[in-house]
């Protein structure tokens, strides 16, 4: 059962190709859930079709008081919930409703996620390099290697996706 105290709304990550069906399968058990989908064209040898797919791939949103957390990571298609500093990372309310308000707006659009690779300059969130800018030098699954300048040189160092976000060029 729900509990009816005070929902935090989280993202949680899936496997592969899973979106869906937790989705489905969390609102069943009365998670109030949300999966953003895009319409995609998909070009196969014999056809042209038109399906939905995740705008965000292995993810899903779910609104939840910290007492349910265990409801959510009972689905076996849930991996865990997105983390920061240890903890599930809370999304605010206001996020989610810009970015549904976003993909209302650009319904008939599909686009990516930026993704940070070799040569994107990085800004570090946490660790003792906390508010420094580097640039990428290698890119790895779950870590990269940032080069920060320190003391008129370079010091080349690893970082956990999570410690570091891509600094966006102005326009």
């Amino acid at each position: 059962m729900i509990s009816m105290t005070p929902a935090n709304w989280y993202a949680v990550y899936t496997r592969p190709r899973s979106e869906k069906k937790v989705a489905a399968t969390l609102a069943d058990r009365g998670v109030h859930t949300w999966c953003p989908l895009q319409r995609v064209r998909k070009h196969y040898h014999d056809r042209i079709k038109f399906i939905e797919q995740p705008v965000f791939s292995s993810y899903v949103f779910v609104q939840i008081s910290d007492q349910d957390r265990a409801v959510v990571l009972a689905d076996p298609n849930v991996v865990n919930f997105v983390r920061h500093c240890g903890k599930p990372a809370v999304i605010r309310d206001k996020e989610i409703v810009q970015l549904q308000r976003f993909l209302t707006v650009y319904a008939g659009y599909a686009f990516q996620l930026s993704e940070i690779g070799a040569g994107d300059t990085v800004r570090i969130s946490e660790g003792p390099f906390a508010d420094y800018t580097g640039i990428v030098v290698k890119k790895k699954k779950h870590k990269a290697s940032i080069r920060l300048e320190l003391f008129n040189a370079y010091l080349v160092a690893e970082f956990a996706n999570a410690q570091y976000s891509k600094v966006e060029a102005d326009a």
